[in-house]
């Protein structure tokens, strides 16, 4: 399926959308801690920032093998036990 197309059944509309969604920053909690995820002007980097102002930033595409990484580390866990 195309990228750009968009479909949501539950409102009843199909269409396509004009230009793609593109993520620059995510923020979520755990416990009393916040984490940004952010993508650098121009997207080559990104950077991780923790709780307490520990920051990573690092090539965009390595962002990319470490999720990788952990999806399967993730799936082979469930599978093994």
């Amino acid at each position: 399926m195309h990228a750009q197309y968009l479909a949501n059944v539950e409102m009843g509309w199909v269409g396509v959308m004009q230009d793609p969604v593109i993520w620059q920053k995510v923020e979520w909690r755990q416990g009393d801690g916040r984490y940004y995820f952010e993508v650098q002007q121009g997207g080559l980097h990104a950077t991780l920032t923790a709780p307490h102002g520990g920051s990573l930033t690092i090539p965009t595409v390595a962002w990319y093998a470490l999720l990788d990484a952990l999806m399967v580390t993730s799936s082979a866990s469930r599978t093994s036990g």
